[in-house]
């Protein structure tokens, strides 16, 4: 579907149930622990927005597909709809489920490994939810692909201690992929996932290079002090 006005109710809606569960869960400092700042965790995460924005530039300017530019407030609720599910998305897996983990584990290397590797297992899981509209292929690629993207990110959270940072890096990812649907009306998330390959998994190995680069042990002590960091 195209129509991101019903997807941006729904997200929205989301993302107050999200922030809900921050509080009852007693994650609520991660809206307002800055950790290393917002700047320096986009440096952490930079091979994310680096990557996004390489997407961006193929899906506006060399992809070769019929273009009609959406009317302004489509393409506004476009960008707010992928804000919001990185919003949603964020304060779940990263602000919640990582947050958790990290409390539940040893603050040591092998601790935070684990809280990595479970956190990126449940967020590629989640895909799956994809079954219902995807081509099964194609969904379990994404699924294998978010697992590992989901890793690293928790990494990324985890080495900058800021929740808007991974939020920031999140919505600019999923607004770089679906541009060319948001803001030319070409393509759906269902034609997107249903194309995966099996060779799209040969792009994830960057990012277990990176995952091993933010996670080696001297970066350690630095991820203690900025998921240390409460309010300010």
């Amino acid at each position: 579907m195209n129509n991101y006005f019903i997807h941006l109710i729904k997200e929205f809606l989301l993302v107050c149930f999200c922030a809900f569960l921050a509080f009852i869960s007693g994650q609520a400092h991660i809206f307002h622990r800055k950790g290393s700042g917002i700047l320096k965790g986009i440096r952490i995460g930079f091979y994310f927005f680096f990557m996004a924005s390489v997407t961006l530039v193929i899906n506006l300017f060399l992809e070769e597909a019929e273009r009609k530019l959406q009317p302004w407030y489509m393409i506004v609720a476009f960008l707010l709809c992928m804000i919001c599910v990185g919003i949603a998305e964020e304060v779940f897996f990263r602000g919640v489920l990582a947050e958790i983990l990290y409390q539940r584990f040893d603050v040591d290397r092998a601790g935070i490994w684990k809280a990595v590797i479970l956190s990126g297992l449940f967020f590629g899981i989640i895909h799956l939810s994809n079954l219902s509209f995807g081509e099964p292929v194609g969904v379990l690629i994404q699924v294998a692909g978010a697992g590992i993207s989901g890793m690293v990110f928790t990494a990324v959270y985890y080495c900058s201690g800021n929740i808007w940072t991974t939020v920031f890096l999140h919505s600019y990812i999923d607004m770089a992929s679906l541009s060319l649907s948001g803001i030319y009306g070409c393509g759906t998330v269902k034609d997107m996932v249903s194309g995966y390959e099996p060779l799209k998994l040969v792009g994830m190995v960057p990012y277990v290079l990176v995952l091993l680069v933010l996670l080696r042990k001297k970066k350690i002590g630095e991820v203690e002090r900025n998921m240390a960091i409460r309010k300010n």
